[in-house]
C-alpha cells in the first residue's frame, strides 16, 4: 500500500520554538485550513496483512451487531409489553 502524505504545521508559533508535537502533524490530504501551512509531501509504502485487516473489520462489525442485536431485543421485548397492557379507559 502506497501512501502520499501532506506534512503540515499546526501553529507556526509553537513550530519556531521547536514544540514538534503540538505544531507539525501528517495528514492524507492537505486539510485546506488557512492558517495551516503545507511544509512538505511524503510517500510511504506499507505492507499490509490484508487478511488481517479484514479480520479485524469482521470481528468489529459483528461485535456491533451483538450491541445493536440486543439493544433491539430489548426494544421488541418493552413494546410487547406496552402492547399487551389494556387500553385506557377499556377494560
Amino acid at each position: 500500500m502506497n501512501l502520499h502524505l501532506f506534512l503540515v504545521v499546526t501553529d507556526a508559533e509553537r513550530f519556531l520554538r521547536g514544540d514538534l508535537d503540538y505544531s507539525l502533524s501528517v495528514y492524507a490530504s492537505d486539510p485546506g485550513i488557512e492558517s495551516w501551512q503545507v511544509v512538505g509531501e511524503i510517500d510511504v509504502e506499507l505492507t499490509v496483512d490484508t487478511g488481517k485487516m479484514i479480520e479485524i473489520a469482521k470481528a468489529e462489525i459483528l461485535s456491533d451487531k451483538g450491541k445493536h442485536t440486543a439493544a433491539l431485543e430489548v426494544l421488541d421485548r418493552r413494546l410487547n409489553e406496552l402492547l399487551a397492557l389494556p387500553a385506557p379507559g377499556g377494560e
